[in-house]
């Protein structure tokens, strides 16, 4: 008689617990689809390829050769959206935010991203993060420059290696 109540009880915690992951799950939901997290994904896959163009504008590529760098560009953005798609993230950043949040600050933060004000950020996010794109667009030659003195240190240092092993017995 125990061990049938004993079982009765934790089969009861495990439908609670899955019922309640369930709804915590569903809140999660609730608010991806409030703060239109898809639409910002997809907002992304634009401002990636802006950026991805205005770097092959910063190479000194000859004007015959940007063929060649639009399909090499269209490849990346192909792969990015396949890999990166909503329908693969959904679940992912949904369980991310559960991790993080409890069921019932899930709850709040919808009923935040639901308010007035909550809608009108929701709605500036694209814009925000485009200005946010357009900072990190103008630090790229820097960055770049300052990565090749890097690649061109790590080459020297790779040759100098290469040349003392090389030379040893």
């Amino acid at each position: 008689m125990k061990k049938m109540l004993f079982t009765i009880l934790i089969l009861s915690c495990r439908s609670i617990a899955h019922a309640s992951e369930a709804t915590h799950r569903a809140a999660a939901e609730q608010m991806l689809q409030v703060t239109k997290a898809e639409r910002n994904i997809a907002g992304f896959y634009a401002q990636m390829g802006a950026m991805i163009e205005q770097q092959f504008k910063q190479m000194d590529v000859p004007e015959d050769a940007i063929p060649i760098l639009a399909k090499f560009q269209k490849k990346q953005m192909d792969v990015m959206k396949e890999e990166l798609s909503w329908q693969k993230l959904k679940d992912e950043v949904a369980s991310a935010y559960m991790k993080i949040c409890s069921e019932d600050e899930i709850r709040e933060i919808t009923k935040f991203f639901s308010s007035p004000i909550g809608v009108k950020y929701v709605d500036k996010i694209p814009e925000l993060t485009q200005e946010m794109m357009k900072s990190v667009q103008s630090r790229i030659p820097s960055l770049t420059e300052k990565m090749s003195k890097i690649g061109e240190e790590l080459r020297a240092d790779l040759e100098k290696y290469d040349e003392a092993n090389r030379t040893q017995p």
